[in-house]
């Protein structure tokens, strides 16, 4: 298993074990081209692509389930969780608990 399959495997990111069709393939390279997007080794295309494929069954599965809205792709498509937090600057305090809030009484207000 390459280097980046191995990294999103031991995070519980994504594996690269999905099969890609060749409707899928197609529509990865359209989405390569439509945001300019390249990749230095062939082992982070792969990476990427399987990434995509993963949100195509995720879209297409909430597509299928409702009728109120449509999910497409967009340039986040082939970004993991990580990277995509990374990117709106989420940091979790040093301090952060994951320990029910104290209610405080309101009755004097």
């Amino acid at each position: 298993m390459n280097m980046l399959c191995t990294a999103g495997a031991y995070f519980g990111i994504y594996t690269c074990e999905t099969p890609v069709s060749v409707e899928l393939q197609q529509a990865f390279m359209e989405h390569v081209t439509e945001y300019g997007i390249s990749y230095g080794t062939q082992e982070e295309f792969d990476f990427r692509m399987n990434l995509f494929a993963k949100k195509d069954a995720e879209i297409n599965e909430i597509n299928a389930s409702q009728d109120s809205f449509v999910l497409g792709h967009n340039q986040f498509s082939t970004w993991t969780d990580f990277e995509y937090k990374r990117l709106l600057g989420y940091k979790r305090p040093a301090n952060f608990s994951d320990k029910e809030a104290t209610v405080l009484d309101t009755s004097d207000l």
